[in-house]
C-alpha cells in the first residue's frame, strides 16, 4: 500500500492487523520525511521508485497493490508500469481515490497549510483560531502558529520542532502538486474502488514517524 497525501503510512496499521499474520503487508512511505531527502514531485517518478523497492522484496508478480487518497493514484501508476514490464497485477485497490483534475484552481501555500492542518485532525474552529492569531501577529511565517495549535490539541508531540513540521508540510505540498499534474494513461486492468460512506477528518497525526 502506498502512502496518502501526508506521506506517512501509520494510517495502514489497522488494515495490516485485520489482514492477519498469514498475509504479508508492506507500506511505502514518501521520500522527504527523513532528513536530507528531497520529496518527489511527480507521480510517475514516485511510482518508478516504489516499483523498484517492491521488486527487491518480490521480484515478480502477481502483485497486490493499493493506496488511500493520492496513494491510489500512485498505485495505479505502479500497476501501469508493472504491466508494461510484463508483470501481473492481480489486485489494484483504491481507497477514496479520485481522478486528478488539471483544471482545479491553483492553491497557495496558506491554503495548503490549512488543508494540511485539517488533514492531521485540527477542527475548523481550531483552524480559524490559528488564522486569527496569524492575522493579529502579521507574520509571514504561519507554520509555527499552526504547529502550536496542533500541539495544544494533542495532535502532534509537544517536542516537535518547527523544522520537523516544515519538513512534513513540504512533503504534503509536493504530493498535492504532483497529484494536480498527473495525467493517467490507460490501464487495461480491473480496479477495485473502496469509498467511505461518510467523510471527515481522519486525525491520523504525525507522531512516532521515523
Amino acid at each position: 500500500c502506498v502512502h496518502p497525501v501526508s506521506g506517512n503510512v501509520l494510517c495502514y496499521r489497522a488494515l495490516a492487523r485485520h489482514l492477519g499474520a498469514q498475509q504479508p503487508f508492506y507500506a511505502l512511505q514518501a521520500r522527504g520525511l527523513v532528513d536530507d531527502q528531497e520529496p518527489q514531485t511527480q507521480i510517475e517518478a514516485m511510482a518508478a521508485d516504489y516499483v523498484a523497492a517492491v521488486r527487491t522484496v518480490q521480484s515478480h508478480g502477481p502483485y497486490l497493490l493499493g493506496g488511500w487518497s493520492i496513494g491510489g493514484l500512485i498505485a495505479f501508476e505502479m500497476a501501469r508500469q508493472l504491466e508494461a514490464q510484463g508483470e501481473e497485477v492481480r489486485l489494484l485497490a483504491l481507497f477514496d481515490t479520485r481522478a486528478p483534475d488539471a483544471e482545479e484552481e491553483v492553491i497557495d501555500d496558506a491554503s495548503l497549510l490549512a488543508s494540511f492542518a485539517l488533514h492531521l485532525g485540527l477542527s475548523p474552529e481550531q483552524l480559524q483560531a490559528a488564522a486569527e492569531e496569524v492575522s493579529k501577529s502579521q507574520t509571514e511565517d504561519y507554520l509555527p502558529v499552526v504547529l502550536e495549535h496542533l500541539k495544544a490539541a494533542s495532535i502532534v508531540p509537544r517536542d516537535m520542532s518547527v523544522a520537523r513540521f516544515r519538513q512534513q508540510f513540504r512533503v504534503f505540498n509536493a504530493n498535492i502538486r504532483a497529484e494536480r499534474c498527473y495525467q493517467p494513461a490507460s490501464l487495461p486492468a480491473h480496479i477495485t474502488l473502496f469509498r467511505a460512506e461518510s467523510s471527515g477528518s481522519p486525525g491520523w497525526g504525525i507522531d512516532n514517524i521515523e
